[in-house]
Formats: C-alpha cells, structure tokens, sequence
C-alpha cells in the first residue's frame, strides 16, 4: 500500500499537513467535526457540505472548516 504524499495547507489560520488528493470531508473527520454541520471556505471560496467531497487538497490551499452553530 502505498503512503499518501503529505502536503501543507493553511487550515483554520494554522500551517499543517494533509494528505494529497484528500477531500475537505476527509479533512474535517479527522478534526473530528461532523462534516454535514459544518461549512468550508477554500481559497476565498465558500462552500457548503454538498461539494466537500468533491473538492481535494492539492497543496498550499488555504482552508477554513466551520462548525455550524444554531441558537437564540
């Protein structure tokens, strides 16, 4: 099996890495965030939960995960 190829990105303000070719989705489980309660921003880009799987890291992006949070 072969080891995913780490890249850095800039998520939530903070320089980490993250595997190449993986989702926003597979980004915010491994926080430990429930990816359909949260909304993303990706290189100025917002998105909601519908289009995280389809948007993979390839490096250097700049990446926000957000908790939704509901209340009065």
């Amino acid at each position: 099996m072969k080891k995913p190829v780490k890249v850095k990105i800039v998520l939530n303000g903070r320089e980490v890495e993250a595997n190449f070719g993986e989702s926003v989705a597979e980004v915010a489980e491994r926080l430990g965030l429930n990816p359909k309660r949260c909304v993303s921003e990706v290189d100025g880009k917002a998105f909601g939960y519908s289009k995280f799987s389809e948007i993979k890291i390839r490096g250097g992006e700049r990446v926000e995960i957000m908790k939704i949070v509901a209340g009065g």
